[in-house]
């Protein structure tokens, strides 16, 4: 009987445990971040290579911006506005008070720092 306890069958053997335990979480972080991650690299890639960019994005574009006028420039704007200060800020408002109910203080910690950050790099305020 041969037991080959190199760090590397340690590792092996932990990672297979922990893949036992975990798969979902696993799959879900692979589908859900590792996937459109990919397929924007090869996105990012083929317009890079090619010089005007792909052919159906461009004419994609060309369309949006035959479309474009004034009146729809100062109706999205607005929309934009009212969906800050009537959505974003109440919601954000809502989670800090929720996880201040649950004591959940670390998680709310984290929101905290992520929402001041966020707010400070769109210049918000």
């Amino acid at each position: 009987m041969e037991f080959n306890c190199t760090p590397f069958n340690r590792f092996l053997q932990f990672f297979e445990q922990w893949l036992k335990r975990r798969w979902t979480s696993f799959l879900g972080l692979t589908l859900g971040v590792y996937l459109p991650l990919f397929i924007f690299v090869i996105l990012a890639v083929q317009i890079w290579q090619q010089e005007g960019g792909l052919a159906w994005d461009v004419s994609v574009l060309t369309a949006i911006h035959g479309t474009s006028q004034t009146q729809l420039d100062v109706i999205a704007a607005t929309l934009t506005q009212l969906g800050t200060r009537w959505g974003v800020i109440p919601g954000s408002v809502a989670v800090c008070l929720f996880l201040l109910y649950q004591s959940r203080w670390r998680a709310l910690t984290y929101f905290l720092i992520t929402a001041l950050v966020v707010c400070q790099s769109s210049s918000c305020g």
